[in-house]
């Protein structure tokens, strides 16, 4: 079983106060496909869980105050493309978890922001989050898609 992820990253920089800010972003990784295969699931339960080290890459320049980064995504549930005889499936999107590369718990992706990494200003930090999906063979093959937005507010 193959299930390729494709995440599409959208960004905005905003004050508390809403308006534009001094936040650059120098890079960012814009898609992520994370492959699922047979060989990742345990056979006596039936899951799997693939993990994408630094999946999320992107450089932030906030000069004048401390920052926060949130992700959310734009919808509940993955879009679903079945493979070819496959049932469509309504997976939700909590089942793709988030965290800072370097720390040890994931949370679960949902539709409120949530904030993934913070910092004091500085003229160049590198933020690198990580992914993992969890499945099961219970879900049905094909592609699983889901929108994410990453918000950056400077404090």
């Amino acid at each position: 079983m193959f299930l390729p992820l494709l995440f599409v990253i959208l960004l905005a920089a905003l004050a508390a106060d809403g308006r534009a800010q001094n936040v650059d972003i120098r890079s960012i990784t814009s898609a992520v496909n994370m492959a699922v295969t047979s060989g990742s699931f345990n056979l006596s339960t039936g899951a799997a869980s693939v993990t994408s080290s630094s999946a999320i890459s992107s450089q932030i320049r906030s000069r004048l105050r401390p920052w926060t980064l949130d992700v959310r995504a734009l919808s509940s549930t993955f879009s679903h493309s079945p493979a070819s005889g496959a049932p469509l499936t309504a997976k939700p999107v909590s089942d793709l978890l988030i965290r800072q590369n370097g720390t040890s718990a994931f949370a679960a992706i949902s539709t409120s922001n949530m904030v993934v990494a913070s910092g004091a200003a500085t003229s160049s930090t590198n933020v690198n989050l990580d992914l993992r999906f969890d499945t099961s063979l219970s879900d049905s093959p094909g592609n699983y898609a889901a929108t994410l937005v990453l918000t950056i507010i400077t404090l």
